[in-house]
């Protein structure tokens, strides 16, 4: 009986993680081409992230509709809605 559970439990739970999506990409400047090391994105000012040295970043989300904010010292924060 309690194998039993614990599987279920364990199935239960990964159908529960295969709701999140991964977002990623890079950063860069639109005129320049150059990469942004350091931005900052966050999402729904509850986490989130910085790009790397090559502007690279990546995040794990949660399924639903979710405000992505990219920001770096000297530029316009942009934000955007994601589904």
């Amino acid at each position: 009986m309690s194998k039993r559970l614990i599987i279920i439990i364990f199935l239960i739970l990964s159908f529960a993680w295969a709701s999140d999506y991964s977002l990623r990409g890079v950063i860069s400047d639109a005129k320049t081409g150059e990469d942004l090391i350091g931005a900052a994105i966050t999402i729904d000012e509850n986490g989130g992230t910085f790009s790397n040295s090559y502007g690279f970043y990546s995040l794990t989300l949660p399924e639903g509709e979710l405000k992505l904010s990219v920001s770096f010292i000297g530029y316009k924060t942009v934000q955007t809605r994601i589904d």
